[in-house]
């Protein structure tokens, strides 16, 4: 009999050092408040926290092993989304703020925003999620005020530049038509009346300036937005 001595105890903390790296990474996903998916490089998930199965209704079995793509009956099965996660993202190593509009199994229509980061040392992908739907809503309605503010600007803009015109130019004739003939003090309220229907004039002028440049910064694309029936 031939007996053999190896030396382990390195190899045993290592093992310790892992284990205990993989259950701190885990017990941090757990507290996430936010949905949030581990992914490996075919996109099948690995594991998910206890918010995603909270939020959207589903349970481990459901999710774990599942590829992405197949989730909630195939809601997350967009072409931008594909090429997003399987060609942009192993590039740049990061996604961020990429907007999922869609109607989600037992939860509804949702506005989900998607952040994801790989990590190539342990070939996994983080994917996390906030759902941004009220806020989205919130954000319709203030562009819709806007908008509805803007065309009343204009209107009232329009409305009033005409009289303002009529005002303008029926003081200058009067002060032509008199000049000399009125005493120092009426020529000086005749202009100052001018000089303050011009600078109306100017307001107006620049008011529609300024909504004009608004609606361009609110109307400015957002990076992604997808919308469905499920």
């Amino acid at each position: 009999m031939v007996l053999t001595f190896t030396d382990v105890t390195q190899l045993r903390q290592a093992e310790q050092q892992a284990q205990a790296a993989k259950t701190y990474a885990e017990n941090i996903v757990a507290t996430i408040r936010e949905p949030l998916l581990v992914l490996d490089d075919d996109l099948r998930v690995q594991s998910a926290n206890e918010a995603f199965f909270t939020i959207f209704q589903v349970t481990a079995s459901e999710t774990e092993g599942q590829l992405f793509f197949d989730l909630g009956s195939g809601s997350w099965d967009k072409p931008e989304l594909r090429r997003l996660l399987t060609e942009v993202l192993p590039e740049r190593k990061t996604m961020e703020n990429v907007q999922v509009e869609q109607d989600f199994p037992q939860i509804g229509h949702k506005t989900m925003c998607l952040n994801a980061r790989r990590i190539d040392h342990v070939q996994l992908i983080l994917l996390a999620m906030e759902d941004i739907t009220e806020r989205k809503q919130r954000g319709d309605e203030l562009k819709r005020l806007n908008e509805d503010l803007r065309h009343f600007s204009y209107a009232a803009s329009h409305d009033l530049q005409e009289p303002l015109r009529m005002v303008t130019s029926y003081t200058q004739l009067l002060a032509r038509k008199y000049k000399d003939k009125l005493d120092p003090q009426a020529n000086e309220f005749i202009s100052y009346a001018v000089q303050g229907a011009e600078r109306m004039e100017t307001l107006l002028r620049d008011l529609r300036e300024y909504w004009s440049v608004n609606n361009q910064k609110i109307n400015s694309p957002v990076r992604f937005i997808e919308r469905g029936t499920g």
